[in-house]
């Protein structure tokens, strides 16, 4: 039997939702061409195409994709879901171990151009991220004004896009919601982000923002990251030209937890980024190196939270077989 599967969030299932549909097209491309006989169980077929597709994504874009499948899988139950099993996640062998081999080979072939995320600068200088802000000002793009504030919010307090709908400014600090948190893979459900020592323009930016972001509703929400994110990306070709890698709103969360990693401790950094595990900003994000010989990271993780970081990791020192989530 299947242990349960970790709480998903909307957004999540809707995600796995997306990726299901693009199998199941590729699936109808497959038996259009020839390639793969008509197969009545949707979940068998989806497997298949994901197979077909694996040596030309990314291994962690094939993580995605096996995660979706399995939420298929759970959600909609089928008659041959052993098969689908274990097309997407074989038993180790002599056989699988070579299959993985020549899969990275196929992988070294076929990806030979930056998609997607690879295509997203984990890292900025603070003088061309002044460069790219000016940019989007010159732009005079209805979105301009919220690209910059999105940005700069960022670069302060290093919240996931997603997570300034619900943080607000108590006093001098931001508390914020942890998107991760119903999957346990946030230290607790929310954290707050000390911003005493942050000037008094900058706290007042957060705070601006913050309430700016928190007033929209769903839809409103969607057209301003979605008029934000596209000004950023075309901004930012035309501002490095030449570049394989640009930047984004979550590279200005990459920029932060690099000034976070030259500043505190990795326990502070995980407060401060709403990370469960100690290793994920060393693991995931962009490296302390870029930030040393700057200015250090203005704010501050709380004690609660740091507290929090502890108790989580002590909890999977408890588990041996537990890893640590990204």
């Amino acid at each position: 039997m299947r242990p349960d599967q970790p709480t998903q969030t909307q957004a999540t299932q809707s995600f796995y939702l997306r990726i299901v549909a693009r199998l199941e097209r590729h699936a109808t491309r497959l038996v259009e061409t020839g390639e793969m006989a008509v197969i009545d169980d949707r979940n068998v077929r989806i497997a298949i195409a994901y197979r077909d597709l694996e040596p030309t994504i990314t291994a962690a874009s094939a993580r995605l994709y096996r995660a979706a499948v399995r939420h298929a899988i759970t959600h909609e139950p089928g008659i041959r879901d052993w098969d689908a099993e274990a097309l997407i996640d074989p038993e180790p062998c002599a056989a699988e171990s070579a299959r993985l081999d020549e899969l990275a080979q196929q992988r070294k072939v076929n990806l030979v151009t930056l998609r997607g995320a690879q295509q997203k600068a984990k890292w900025l200088p603070m003088a061309e991220w002044a460069r790219l802000t000016a940019a989007l000002e010159a732009s005079h793009n209805p979105w301009a004004r919220a690209a910059q504030q999105w940005i700069v919010a960022t670069l302060i307090a290093g919240l996931r896009p997603c997570e300034w709908r619900r943080a607000k400014v108590v006093g001098t600090s931001l508390v914020v919601v942890n998107a991760k948190a119903t999957n346990g893979r946030s230290h607790s459900e929310t954290r707050t982000i000390g911003l005493a020592r942050c000037v008094k323009e900058d706290r007042a930016l957060v705070a601006s923002f913050a309430a700016w972001v928190s007033q929209l509703d769903d839809q409103g929400y969607k057209a301003a990251y979605d008029g934000v994110r596209d000004l950023i990306r075309l901004t930012a070709r035309t501002t490095f030209p030449g570049r394989d890698r640009h930047p984004s709103l979550y590279t200005a969360r990459h920029s932060f937890a690099a000034r976070a990693k030259a500043t505190h401790s990795r326990e502070g950094v995980a407060a401060l980024m709403g990370h469960a595990s100690t290793l994920t900003a060393g693991r995931n994000y962009a490296h302390s190196r870029h930030a040393r010989g700057g200015r250090p990271l203005d704010a501050e993780p709380s004690p609660a939270d740091i507290a929090a970081v502890l108790r989580a990791r002590d909890a999977n020192r408890l588990l041996p077989g537990l890893k640590d989530a990204p």
